[in-house]
Parts: structure tokens; C-alpha cells; sequence
């Protein structure tokens, strides 16, 4: 399938997702374009896209969301990308709970604090730095942390070795 370009509607509602999930304005992405190819959307600065005739996007943008369809899934990309705008959706972890994420463990308990959040995408920090996202289920929350960082971030953060 060749990329696409999102038409204004589909733009619109993943806009509108991000400034109600995450803080993000609308007016952060004047200079950004958003193409759909296969199961993600790819950030490109606005018109490159439109010179770009090959089909391999991923040497030319940055995979930004993932996923077929409406709501995709946000990417650690996008959040390094607009962390100055987000606003909404961190939480800002102790230490126990950034360890077990950031060590990739299939799953980690939900505390008290977190019951009482809903169930989609969050971003998590731990000392004011952004590390990685998780999916917040009922009970349990799932790492979405970047491979590379889980052997460089708890050396760094000092949260210890498994």
C-alpha cells in the first residue's frame, strides 16, 4: 500500500485527540503533515511529502503513531517530538513502579493512585523525566518503553539492575 497523505477530517480527529489526551494544541502541527502508511502514521515537515515520490516513508519521517485505524497509538517519537506541549496524560512514577517498566516486565500492578485512571495510552516520567509510555488496564498497566532505554535508563536514573 502506498502512503497517503490524511485527508483534513482524519488530521482533524487525530488533533483533537491529542489536545484532549495529551495538551497538545492544534497550533503545533501548522508545520507538520501526517501520512498513513500500512499500520502507522509518519510526521513529515509540511509539503516535503508531496515532493517525496518513493515508497520507503521511513527513511524520509517519523513514525509518530501506530496502528489501523482511529484512535492510533501514540509513539515515544511523538512524545519526544511535542514533549514541550504535553500537558495531559503523564504520570510521574515512583521508584518501584518506573523499575518494573522500565525493566519491561510483562506486567505491573496498579496502585491506588493509578485505579482511578481510565483505560488507554499514558506517558510516565520518573524524576521529571520522560521515559516511556504505558497502556493502563483494569488492574494491571503494560511498558511500552523503548528497547534502548531499558538497559541505559535505570543505570542512569540509579533505579538499579532486575
Amino acid at each position: 500500500m502506498l502512503p497517503r497523505l490524511l485527508n483534513l477530517i482524519e488530521k482533524s480527529e487525530v488533533v483533537s485527540y491529542c489536545l484532549m489526551n495529551y495538551g497538545v494544541p492544534e497550533h503545533a502541527w501548522k508545520s507538520w503533515d501526517l501520512v498513513k502508511r500500512k499500520e502507522a502514521l509518519w510526521l513529515f515537515p509540511k509539503g516535503f511529502y508531496e515532493e517525496f515520490s518513493g515508497e520507503y516513508v521511513e527513511v524520509q519521517g517519523l513514525r509518530v503513531f501506530s496502528g489501523k485505524k482511529y484512535p492510533y497509538k501514540v509513539t515515544f517519537a511523538f512524545a519526544s517530538m511535542f514533549e514541550k506541549f504535553i500537558t495531559e496524560g503523564v504520570v510521574e512514577l515512583d521508584k518501584e513502579l518506573a523499575r518494573c517498566l522500565l525493566f519491561r516486565k510483562d506486567f505491573c500492578p496498579v496502585d491506588n493512585e493509578l485505579r482511578s485512571l481510565k483505560r488507554r495510552y499514558f506517558f510516565f516520567s520518573y524524576q521529571g523525566k520522560l521515559l516511556g509510555i504505558f497502556l493502563k488496564g483494569e488492574d494491571l498497566i503494560f511498558s511500552q518503553v523503548p528497547k534502548k532505554f531499558s538497559a541505559q535508563l535505570p543505570r542512569s536514573l540509579e533505579l538499579g539492575n532486575e
